[in-house]
């Protein structure tokens, strides 16, 4: 017989990331602008030609960015703004901010890896040691050391 007094969290958990994938679909899907052929510092919604594939929270808990084939994103005064013009071309997959110096950022995708450590001012290629194939797509932090960023 099921105890139906106790209710699991994992049932509320999955109906949050179900609604949080439709959010985010419908808000920032698509990015470029078929009638001018151009990507755009804003996201246009309905756009089938473009679509996120990694978000990453500031350790401010404030800021949320957004890696999408033009580059990053970020929310801001309630809207998605394209933030960190140097990847504005680059097809972001993987980004990582390191928890103890938000202005240390890895960010990779197919074809390339790069760092910032003046919070997106200027980049670097950091791809010593990396095979030319495959290039890893997202760097990572475990989440019982977040103080280390692996790559």
């Amino acid at each position: 017989m099921k105890n139906k007094g106790k209710r699991s969290s994992f049932g509320m958990g999955r109906l949050f990331i179900i609604v949080l994938d439709g959010i985010l679909g419908l808000v920032i899907w698509g990015m470029y602008n078929k009638s001018t052929g151009s990507a755009s510092d804003k996201l246009i919604p309905g756009s089938s030609d473009n679509h996120p594939h990694v978000f990453s929270y500031a350790p401010d808990g404030e800021t949320v960015w957004l890696g999408t084939h033009t580059g990053v994103y970020e929310w801001k005064d309630t809207k998605w703004q394209r933030t960190l013009p140097p990847l504005s071309q680059d097809d972001v997959m993987g980004l990582e901010i390191d928890a103890s110096n938000p202005q240390h950022i890895m960010v990779s995708g197919h074809g390339f890896v790069k760092r910032t450590v003046d919070g997106g001012e200027t980049w670097e290629t950091a791809e010593n040691g990396l095979p030319n194939q495959p290039k890893p797509d997202v760097p990572d932090a475990h989440q019982l050391t977040m103080n280390l960023l692996y790559w």
